[in-house]
């Protein structure tokens, strides 16, 4: 048999932490932008949407670091309603 070689190129742990790190100052910085008095509503439907798609992105280098289970439609709804 031939030589195959996988397309499965391991991840460095310690670069998904860093990664996980770096998003969670964007959500902190996103949460913060959200309680301005001074966002208007499509600015603050933009920036909720990017939340959200942060905090699913995060949930999702947390389940490659075995610290969570995968982020569902339910969490994203609640997220999106500021209910998590």
């Amino acid at each position: 048999m031939g030589d195959t070689k996988s397309a499965f190129t391991p991840i460095d742990t310690n670069d998904l932490i860093q990664e996980a790190e770096k998003i969670k100052v964007h959500i902190r910085e996103a949460s913060n932008q959200l309680r301005s008095l001074d966002l208007n509503l499509g600015a603050s439907l933009r920036l909720n949407i990017k939340l959200v798609e942060m905090e699913a992105y995060l949930s999702g280098l947390r389940y490659a670091l075995g610290e969570a289970a995968p982020f569902t439609q339910s969490q994203a709804r609640h997220s999106a309603a500021g209910l998590s």
